[in-house]
């Protein structure tokens, strides 16, 4: 059901014009034509805290044609949108009336009673209207500012795509409530200008407004600040007034910071037909989430083909229009997008404050060398690019020094000694920890405490989960991560509750009358499937080509082979006594398989099942580590104080290191170049140059070390130890 609101202008108030059914047979598309700007002054469009509130996924239907100053033959509309007071976390749709709903969003919500605000621009529809879904079920509010019109040729409104140039930064300069930004020479020929405005540094929540200069303030707002020394980005196009100035005002004593994107023109300027905005009905044009190269890591660029596609033509654009989320990010940061093969400006358009917050602003770039933008995170994170709409002219010019193709991002391991940096407690008993290679890592707590906790690379603590699904209750012991690392599967020693049958313990056997267990997949940070393999599960690996998981289940002497597109076991196979390490060839087609009960490791087929080579390889072979190249299998024998280095072709011992006493979990760096081990009894780690096998460094950690991770992004050493800490070490200076 789409519910209409029209606004009433001879009583100022809002009512609901009633319920109307969405059409099923809308149209796939709009009405593709070239249009010139129109500004409007700012004006309040909709607001329904007077009309009452959505409910949770509803979508209203809202007139915006003929309304608020905005023109009959309007074919687009720029806007403020505010979701207020949400009732659930949830993202928020708008998009053309009469067409069917787009895989895109404008706002995002990450928490219940949020007010937040976002520039929107979109195509107007059926009527002259829009659609808006509304999952959070937050009022709305629309503050609309300007509209495109048709025009094959233009004079004004036509825009021109700038820097982005610093034009204001307030930082350590006294607080003001009112500004004046002139704009000098960019005023020239202008009507209009768009910034990107940036607030920070405010003493309490409230919201800021832009107006043109000499004009009263209006009654609406840009972005809304919920609580001081928040950092918050949002996009602004704002009609010029006096001398060619805008004003801005904050009720939060917030710094602002105002980086200019473009102008339109005014009706001095020369007719032309560059500059003409195309709207399009919104689409997804890069989502990282999906991409085969995760996320945007920390301090490199990566390039988004933006045209040739979704009804962007391949040549003659010279700018788009795009709503730019940021998503699960690994620490605060800030996120620049500007034109591929040009450098880089001091410039940014997201703001982010939070570990795996969720983030969009509005964004006008400018597009660069190939037909593309290029994308920039201080830190690593996950971006989102969704194109409302383009503008005809030239893409920018190629700047010689920048390199062509955005470069391979490259983490070499540290070559400094371990030093601590951190020191986690708490209600843990961390059985493992893993790095997802994003930015966060996740500790399994067993059934000590039933929970697996999250931290970012700083240490805080993101999100508890419980082991609890349903009725039923695991035991997190270990973890592996999917490749890309949004997903984390997690094994569980045993399960408890209805029809969990007996508890595992790990003297038991094939033979011992003990229950089959599950393991969990957790996406972002959310449990969602549950996954029925063998008894006591423990170690876990992914492959690479993403097709299979395996699970060493340590009383059943035998790995599940799971299919990871159907969340099911396909085949299990008995493997021996006691397995628990596992490593999968690059090529997926095999799995290594310690027996810590019997001293050897098995290879094994993960197409047929075939157990095709067992080898014994020392005492208490319990980890195992596979070279990037495939060349050398690295295994902690935790009888032995030592890890042997095998060649993975023969298995013919290479090398050995002696560690500490007892040697359990080790972890490799992504060049190969170093082997973590912690030592149980030793109550150490150590760090083995994996060339020649020497031990170069050695560090006290707490008793009974027993997990160990290496996040190579950030050069950390994770060790979690069963006395309920957990310590982070670094051992190079790459920024995090």
């Amino acid at each position: 059901m789409v519910r209409t609101v029209a606004r009433l202008f001879t009583c100022c108030t809002l009512t609901l014009a009633g319920l109307a059914p969405i059409n099923s047979a809308v149209a796939a598309d709009i009405t593709v034509e070239t249009s010139s700007f129109i500004p409007l002054p700012p004006s309040r469009l909709l607001d329904t805290r007077d009309v009452g509130r959505p409910k949770a996924g509803e979508t209203l239907r809202v007139r915006i044609a003929g309304v608020a100053g905005v023109p009959d033959n309007a074919v687009a509309v720029s806007m403020n949108v505010t979701i207020d007071n949400a009732q659930q976390p949830g993202f928020v749709t708008d998009w053309p009336a009469g067409v069917a709903q787009p895989t895109a969003s404008n706002l995002n919500i990450d928490h219940v009673n949020q007010t937040t605000a976002n520039a929107v621009v979109v195509p107007l529809g059926t009527d002259g209207s829009v659609d808006i879904f509304d999952q959070p079920g937050g009022h709305v509010i629309i503050d609309v500012n300007g509209a495109w019109t048709p025009a094959a040729r233009a004079t004004a409104g036509r825009l021109n795509a700038v820097g982005p140039v610093r034009l204001l930064d307030t930082r350590g300069t006294p607080a003001v409530e009112t500004r004046r930004l002139q704009l000098g020479s960019w005023a020239l020929h202008a009507s209009t200008a768009v910034v990107n405005l940036t607030v920070t540094n405010p003493v309490r929540g409230g919201f800021v407004t832009l107006w043109p200069a000499g004009t009263l303030m209006p009654q609406v707002s840009t972005p809304n600040i919920e609580h001081p020394q928040q950092t918050l980005a949002n996009m602004a196009i704002v009609p010029l007034g006096l001398e060619g100035a805008i004003d801005i005002w904050t009720a939060s004593g917030a710094d602002v910071i105002v980086d200019l994107v473009g102008t339109f023109t005014d009706s001095s300027a020369s007719a032309d037909v560059e500059g003409l905005y195309v709207p399009v009905v919104p689409h997804r044009t890069f989502d990282s989430r999906e991409a085969s190269d995760g996320p945007i890591r920390g301090g490199w660029r990566r390039d988004i083909p933006v045209v040739g596609r979704n009804g962007v033509p391949a040549t003659g654009v010279g700018a788009i229009f795009a709503n730019v989320t940021a998503t699960e990010v690994s620490l605060p940061t800030f996120l620049t997008v500007y034109p591929a093969g040009t450098t880089r400006p001091n410039t940014s358009n997201l703001n982010i404050e939070q570990t795996f917050q969720t983030l969009p602003n509005l964004v006008l770039a400018r597009v660069g060398a190939a037909g593309a933008v290029s994308l920039y995170s201080q830190r690593t994170t996950h971006a989102i690019v969704d194109t409302v709409g383009y503008f005809t002219g030239s893409p920018a010019t190629a700047d010689p020094t920048v390199p062509e193709s955005a470069p391979t991002p490259v983490f070499p391991s540290g070559e400094k000694p371990l030093r601590r940096v951190g020191d986690i407690g708490g209600a843990i008993s961390p059985k493992s920890v893993v790095a997802n290679g994003t930015g966060l890592v996740y500790a399994q707590n067993m059934m000590y405490n039933h929970t697996v906790t999250v931290y970012n690379r700083d240490g805080a603590l993101v999100r508890t989960l419980s082991d609890h699904v349903g009725p039923l209750q695991g035991a997190p012991v270990e973890a592996a991560v999917f490749p890309g690392g949004r997903q984390m599967y997690v094994s569980n020693y045993s399960m408890y509750g209805p029809g969990a049958g007996p508890e595992g313990f790990d003297a038991c056997s094939n033979a011992s009358p003990v229950g089959e267990s599950t393991v969990y997949r957790i996406t972002g940070l959310a449990i969602d499937q549950v996954i029925p393999v063998g008894k006591v599960p423990k170690y876990l690996a992914v492959s690479p080509d993403r097709r299979w998981l395996v699970v060493s289940n340590w009383s059943g002497e035998d790995i599940s082979i799971v299919d990871v597109a159907q969340a099911k076991e396909v085949k299990r196979v008995h493997v021996g006594r006691n397995p628990r390490g596992l490593a999968i060839t690059a090529d997926s087609s095999q799995v290594f398989v310690a027996l810590m009960g019997e001293g050897r490791v098995a290879t094994v087929s993960l197409s047929s099942g075939d157990v095709t080579q067992v080898v014994s390889v020392g005492g208490g072979a319990r980890h195992l580590n596979l070279s990037g190249d495939g060349q050398w299998l690295y295994v902690t024998l935790n009888e032995e104080s030592s890890v042997v280095k095998l060649d993975a072709r023969t298995l013919n011992p290479a090398g050995r290191a002696i560690t500490g006493t007892q040697p359990r979990s080790a972890a490799l760096s992504q060049d190969g170049r170093y082997l973590y081990v912690v030592n149980y009894e030793s109550a150490t780690a150590s760090k083995v140059r994996t060339s020649d096998m020497t031990v170069v460094d050695t560090v006290e950690t707490f008793a009974n070390p027993i997990g160990i991770t290496y996040d190579d992004e950030a050069q950390q050493l994770w060790v979690s130890c069963y006395v309920g800490r957990i310590l982070i070490f670094r051992d190079g200076e790459l920024s995090r």
